[in-house]
């Protein structure tokens, strides 16, 4: 079994330099993380951005929506009496047509 005094220079100089780029490597690799944390979450952000603006898009479209069926559901109680009166009208004539 060897003991840091059986190692030569060479060997020390040998392990302080790999142990020095283990380090460069580590701090390396900490910074390409953060970088991409950053950046996705930059992303993330810009993608909640969009989805809200979609959803108010939809939530503004559907109150449309429903202002439209409303509108529509008048108009058509409107047509039903306008048919009935018409109806009537036309039963009046043909009782004016009759008596002449």
């Amino acid at each position: 079994m060897s003991t840091v005094s059986s190692l030569s220079p060479g060997d020390i100089i040998a392990l302080s330099i790999s142990f020095i780029m283990l380090l460069f490597g580590l701090a390396g690799w900490l910074s390409t993380r953060e970088k991409k944390i950053a950046t996705k979450a930059t992303w993330e952000s810009k993608v909640d951005t969009k989805l809200d603006f979609i959803n108010s898009g939809i939530t503004g479209a559907c109150s449309d929506i429903k202002s439209i069926q409303t509108t529509l559901n008048e108009h058509g109680s409107i047509l039903i009496a306008h048919k009935d009166e018409i109806k009537r009208a036309h039963q009046r004539i043909d009782e004016i047509t009759k008596k002449n």
